[in-house]
């Protein structure tokens, strides 16, 4: 048996997903408001692994988004080449760094397919535990969780390690 933790995208709640009877993918509705949630589940062939999060996009349509979802009790911070750059508590805007920029966090690249705000980074605690969560901003330039495009509207938890690709620069979220 296999636990997933899972986040509804319309209303905010976290559940805990089973999986009994070594299914890949589980279609359960939030308690609260009533939204499908697939859940997929990892083969059992694959070793063992932390705990997966998977969380379901806007939409019935939309496409389940996959990381790893373990919480950690450190603060957060963004690693790129070597330099730290630190989260707060909430919502931090990620961008590539620019004079005209209004940005929390800006990165110091000269990748000029990082957009000037680029992604949505939130810290939250849950249970005395952070939880990162990563949502794409809407601008032309894509953010990659492994080779996967992370679609408008859709968010996905970030554990410690995680690697996130914004424009042609690879970042890495790490608990300091």
């Amino acid at each position: 048996m296999e636990k997933k933790l899972i986040k509804c995208p319309s209303c905010g709640v976290v559940l805990e997903v089973k999986n009994s009877q070594d299914e890949a993918m589980k279609i359960i509705k939030c308690p609260k408001c009533s939204t499908p949630l697939r859940v997929r589940f990892k083969k059992q062939e694959m070793p063992a692994m932390d705990a997966e999060t998977h969380l379901a996009a806007r939409g019935d349509s939309a496409k389940t988004q996959l990381a790893d979802g373990k919480p950690s009790t450190g603060r957060a911070a963004i690693l790129c080449e070597g330099k730290s750059y630190p989260l707060h508590e909430g919502l931090n805007i990620v961008c590539r760094k620019a004079g005209t920029s209004t940005a929390d966090v800006q990165i110091d690249v000269g990748d000029r397919y990082m957009s000037r705000q680029n992604a949505a980074v939130t810290v939250r605690q849950v249970g005395g535990k952070y939880v990162v969560s990563i949502a794409s901003l809407k601008n032309p330039n894509p953010i990659l969780i492994g080779s996967e495009k992370l679609l408008d509207g859709d968010e996905v938890i970030l554990s410690d390690g995680d690697e996130f690709i914004m424009g042609t620069t690879t970042l890495k979220l790490i608990y300091t």
